[in-house]
């Protein structure tokens, strides 16, 4: 009873913040989830340190308005792997710990590698929702598992495979591959060829020449490099993690005068090695996936073929609207979800639009029948797609542009779905800023 008191307590603490005690005296937009990290108690009875934490929105991420309360502090989150249990309803703090303890029992179970002495309890709902709730508890993973997992197709190997990286070409050196360095500082990115591995540290450049002591990475999909802009693309490959930095991006920095150059990478620096330093530069590039993998979904959808631009979005998206809102075979309110999917194909003077909203995952095996009979149950394959992201309100124009813009990005046609394309928008309608709206061309001969 004594926690979940706390727990109420720091949860208005974190509201007052955001509902201005802070001093820009700012209303900021609530997000989820609500993270509450605490150590694992003796006992289901025993005290535990427990902190709150509430992300600050995209817009706040830069320059975050300071609390009031001397008891709220701003915390800068490390990137972190963690591996996550899903279960509903309102738990009490007796039944946390009863999940707590059956995902240590299954990480246990099958070998996995994890840090035992804490937890994460994610809240995703209000406290005014009362059914379909979702609450997650996690563990994160610890270093080793962390540089040994496949991280989306990305793997590290003991050999230099077909599908190692060869993303760098140092000028007095040749090609270069990107490599992870195991170190006692920990999983360092860096370069290599048949010589072995160097990586950087503490200002000094290192080279270890025995293969047991460093690992190739290696990528089952195409990955493209993206231009540094401050900050890592929504999926640019992970693979390190340095004991004073936490987890690390394998980048490729770009010198004038030297070529390209595997290093490592955080926030908007990387460094690299080079002549017995460690150099460092904001000229670099992220390693991202040219492609992006979806698995198998259903959706709900409903679709107009138009010869002309008119208000047939707004029609598209109110009966899937009145769907989720009650007008389905249960009369059952549904959860809204995003991103909403419209698949666009053009037929010469028509164009059909097909709008479709994604089944929430626990109605994913029993997904309930729409009463209109233009709104039906869709099942998507799994997509392999190219995806190009913009801000901005997306109407028509836009997004095609934005597809042609994909195009050019791709350069060979044969790579992709020439007849049709999506598009994707992430936003209520009434998010005036940093609104993240996406074109995909799905993948042919993946």
């Amino acid at each position: 009873m004594q926690q979940e008191v706390a727990s109420r307590m720091m949860f208005m603490k974190l509201f007052r913040f955001i509902s201005g005690n802070n001093y820009g005296g700012m209303k900021i937009e609530m997000t989820a989830p609500v993270l509450t990290k605490m150590d694992v108690p003796r006992c289901p009875s025993c005290a535990s340190n427990q902190v709150m934490f509430f992300m600050l929105p995209g817009v706040h991420q830069s320059n975050p308005p300071y609390p009031m309360d001397p008891s709220v502090y701003l915390v800068t989150m490390p990137a972190m792997d963690v591996y996550v249990k899903y279960f509903g309803g309102w738990p009490t703090m007796f039944d946390k710990l009863m999940k707590v303890s059956d995902l240590q029992n299954e990480l246990s179970r099958d070998s996995h590698s994890f840090i035992p002495s804490s937890f994460i309890m994610a809240g995703y709902d209000s406290p005014m929702k009362r059914s379909n709730r979702h609450n997650e508890v996690w563990f994160q993973a610890a270093v080793a598992e962390t540089m040994s997992r496949i991280f989306h197709s990305v793997n590290v190997s003991s050999i230099c495979a077909h599908n190692a990286l060869r993303l760098g070409n140092q000028r007095d050196a040749g090609d270069l591959f990107v490599a992870v360095a195991k170190t006692e500082w920990g999983t360092i990115p860096g370069k290599a060829n048949e010589k072995g591995c160097w990586y950087s540290y503490g200002g000094k450049e290192y080279f270890i020449k025995d293969p047991n002591d460093f690992v190739w990475v290696t990528c089952d999909r195409p990955v493209k490099l993206v231009k540094n802009e401050g900050k890592p693309p929504e999926f640019a490959i992970v693979c390190g993690y340095q004991d004073n930095y936490g987890y690390l991006y394998p980048a490729i920095a770009e010198d004038e005068n030297l070529g390209r150059i595997p290093g490592k990478a955080r926030g908007d620096m990387c460094w690299y090695p080079y002549g017995g330093r460690e150099m460092a530069t904001k000229n670099f590039y992220w390693i991202d996936y040219e492609l992006r993998h979806y698995p198998p979904s259903k959706w709900v959808g409903t679709n107009t073929t138009v010869s002309h631009n008119g208000l047939f979005h707004s029609l598209l998206f109110g009966k899937l609207f009145a769907y989720i809102s009650g007008n389905n075979a249960k009369q059952q309110k549904i959860e809204m979800t995003a991103p909403v999917l419209t698949k666009v194909i053009p037929r010469g003077t028509t164009t059909t639009y097909a709008m479709h909203f994604m089944i929430p995952f626990d109605l994913q095996n029993e997904p309930i029948a729409p009463a209109d009979p233009s709104v039906y149950l869709v099942d998507l394959p799994a997509l392999d797609v190219y995806v190009k992201a913009f801000g901005g309100y997306a109407i028509d124009r836009v997004n095609i542009a934005e597809v042609d813009k994909l195009h050019q990005e791709i350069r060979d046609e044969t790579k992709f779905e020439n007849s049709f394309y999506f598009t994707a928008g992430y936003d209520s309608p009434y998010t005036f800023l940093n609104r993240h709206n996406e074109v995909w061309l799905v993948a042919t001969g993946v």
